[in-house]
């Protein structure tokens, strides 16, 4: 719905809208339209761990699904890339931070979640976590919202629940800024 919406408002497609104001103003590589990834790029592949041994359970993400997954806006991206995304989110270069605050602070919300993300610990930090259904895709992400710190964790290998991966990142993220990040 959205795509129709951006492209009635701007008379161009999504995939040209995302290209222009996402990919080119960033400066994206890795960072593609679903329909249009170079053949010249792999797929990614889905993994599980389980028994103790690696590379189980083989999946690819279901293209017929890949278009209707909600808030992914039909994007294939790379952690770092992702990263370029967040900090563009607020920098002027997609959002400015007045843009960036109004999408994290929507009146109609009743929770902390708004714009793709949740605010936590006073806002200090923006937290998103997602799994591609029926494959081992796992995205978690947390930032401190000034993009200074944090994680972007894109995983393509499952082991253990969603709070054991999120336990995992924690680990990491208590080295890099003590004191700053939450659990969950």
């Amino acid at each position: 719905m959205l795509a129709g919406i951006i492209s009635k408002v701007t008379g161009k497609s999504y995939a040209a809208n995302v290209k222009q104001r996402v990919i080119r103003s960033l400066k994206l590589k890795q960072t593609y339209i679903y329909q249009q990834i170079p053949r010249s790029k792999t797929d990614a592949i889905s993994y599980l761990y389980s028994g103790g041994k690696n590379y189980n359970a083989s999946t690819y993400a279901n293209r017929n699904v890949v278009s209707q997954l909600p808030g992914a806006g039909n994007l294939f991206s790379t952690a770092n890339d992702y990263y370029k995304i967040q900090s563009g989110m607020q920098n002027g270069k997609i959002l400015t931070k007045k843009q960036f605050h109004y999408l994290g602070h929507l009146s109609s919300k009743v929770n902390t979640y708004s714009g793709g993300f949740y605010l936590k610990k006073n806002q200090t930090l923006k937290v998103a976590y997602g799994n591609f259904g029926d494959t081992h895709f796992v995205n978690w992400m947390q930032l401190t919202t000034d993009n200074q710190n944090g994680i972007v964790m894109f995983l393509n290998q499952t082991y253990g629940s969603k709070n054991h991966i999120r336990a995992i990142g924690y680990n990491i993220l208590k080295h890099i800024k003590a004191n700053t990040f939450i659990k969950g």
